[in-house]
């Protein structure tokens, strides 16, 4: 029997990116939006990655953003390897979970995404400011910022 939590947990994880860089959009006002460069959304996007990975008590390795792409990843072995696009993570969890008599609910777990990253919205800002000024992101640089974060949450 497969641990159908850990693959909410991951399915969460991969949603994070698109939800944030769509979040960092909203204005300050029902229907209100923000201009945002694609490098800036690029930016939240990665930073979404990081935050739903330290809620899982996960620690990304590198964080990395620029104007076309990104990525987060988990060891040296990741960035030698290449990486996965999140749709396709999310896909094949959706697969693996269902060939093992199970089924991920997609669109619990991406209010339960939303939610989770509105409550540690300042920290995905934090992360995303620090990837547009510098553009990589080393682990330990990544552990400082979220170091008043707590790790875990109610629904992980």
């Amino acid at each position: 029997m497969i641990d159908l939590a850990f693959y909410e947990r991951h399915t969460r994880e991969d949603l994070a990116g698109r939800i944030a860089a769509e979040l960092c959009t909203e204005g300050s006002e029902p229907g209100w939006k923000r201009s945002r460069s694609n490098f800036e959304k690029t930016a939240f996007h990665e930073a979404g990655h990081c935050v739903l990975a330290r809620i899982n008590g996960r620690h990304p390795f590198k964080a990395e953003a620029n104007e076309t792409c990104g990525q987060v990843t988990f060891s040296e072995k990741s960035i030698q390897y290449g990486s996965i696009s999140d749709k396709e993570m999310i896909s094949f969890n959706v697969e693996y979970v269902a060939q093992n008599g199970l089924s991920l609910d997609l669109e619990k777990l991406e209010q339960e995404t939303v939610q989770l990253l509105r409550d540690h919205w300042q920290w995905v800002k934090r992360i995303a400011h620090s990837l547009i000024f510098k553009r990589i992101l080393e682990r330990d640089e990544i552990d400082g910022l979220l170091s008043d974060m707590p790790e875990g949450a109610a629904l992980c």
